[in-house]
């Protein structure tokens, strides 16, 4: 599963000619993060998306990303964030309560919690097959 973005968004920050948003330099980081994965950098991946994440601590993606590169523990940080954003995730798009979904499913599984664990999976992907478009 590809999950980092892609180098489009350093693309389009360099050719704009502008002053970069953290959000910005988050999808950068985030590219970066890609970039690593590919490459068989697991933790230059994860500082990378690590760094996203403290640039834009909204952005769903990015925990779903650090959570394919990086064993949490019941005391990590990111764990911590990422349940205090699914206190809100109504508010969410579908993608990025999709993510959210995966993320925490992913991070309870690493600390043993498997039934909320799997809770989250199934919320994860009922909301992706939602997405899905195809005839029978």
């Amino acid at each position: 599963m590809r999950l980092l973005g892609s180098t489009g968004n350093l693309r389009r920050l360099w050719s704009g000619g502008r002053k970069a948003s953290s959000v910005d330099v988050a999808a950068n980081f985030f590219s970066i993060g890609n970039l690593s994965v590919e490459q068989g950098r697991v933790e230059a991946a994860r500082q990378a998306v690590e760094k996203a994440i403290s640039l834009d601590p909204g952005q769903t993606l990015y925990y779903h990303a650090l959570s394919e590169v990086k064993r949490v523990t019941a005391d990590d940080p990111y764990l911590t964030r990422i349940e205090a954003l699914a206190q809100d995730a109504a508010v969410l798009p579908a993608e990025g309560q999709i993510h959210l979904h995966f993320a925490l499913g992913k991070m309870l599984a690493d600390i043993g919690k498997h039934e909320r664990a799997f809770y989250h999976q199934l919320q994860g992907n009922a909301l992706k097959r939602q997405k899905i478009v195809y005839n029978e």
